[in-house]
């Protein structure tokens, strides 16, 4: 029997203000539910509730908690890249570089770690595939030039980012006392920048 497909696609697109301040009333609802009180216990009810909306108002958007949840992952990833684009542009060197990146990253998960611990679990069931935003070209290009020195190839810059997400995702669930010391920063920049410096070298030689 074909497995039921996941509705993640929002019914409709805000236009008006209005409309645009419920959607993301109703947004900001399903962020604190889920935080507070995981998916397992967040409902459509409980988010209209939470957003003082009605049932009704909320199904005229999302389908389903799972497209709620989806259009969160998606808010995400662009205010995460968002970030990453304002750090690639205040480095000077690459160990300045990768420490800034995974700051950044680590404090933008640290924020609300339950939100995330539950984003990261349930994002892959929604098979949404590889998100897309409009920030990532510009992102792609600045990572590329800031990369360059150190790497001729984009690949590199990708297996440490790739890399330092899946570690911080990772340490939400199995290590958050060293996201909270800081331990785990001083860890991913030692074996990041080094792995760019012995990428940098292998490539020279």
């Amino acid at each position: 029997m074909a497995r039921k497909k996941i509705a993640v696609v929002p019914r409709r697109k805000p236009t008006q203000d209005r409309s645009r301040a419920t959607v993301d009333a109703i947004l900001e609802a399903a962020t604190y539910v889920l935080s507070e009180h995981g998916y397992g216990k967040t409902t459509t009810n409980r988010i209209a509730a939470r957003a003082g909306v009605n049932i009704a108002s909320l199904y005229q958007y999302f389908p389903s908690k799972d497209a709620i949840l989806a259009e969160l992952l998606r808010r995400h990833a662009r205010q995460m890249r968002s970030r990453t684009l304002r750090a690639l542009r205040s480095a000077t060197s690459r160990r300045a570089l990768v420490r800034v990146l995974i700051e950044e990253l680590i404090d933008e998960h640290r924020e609300r770690p339950m939100l995330h611990r539950e984003l990261v679990e349930h994002g892959a069931r929604l098979e949404l595939g590889k998100l897309q935003t409009d920030v990532d070209a510009e992102l792609k290009r600045e990572r590329a030039r800031l990369l360059a020195p150190w790497s001729e190839a984009d690949l590199p810059a990708w297996v440490a980012t790739t890399a330092a997400h899946a570690l911080v995702h990772a340490a939400l669930v199995d290590r958050p006392d060293a996201l909270a010391s800081g331990a785990l920063t001083e860890e991913l920049v030692a074996l990041l920048d080094g792995y760019l410096g012995k990428r940098r070298r292998a490539q020279r030689a």
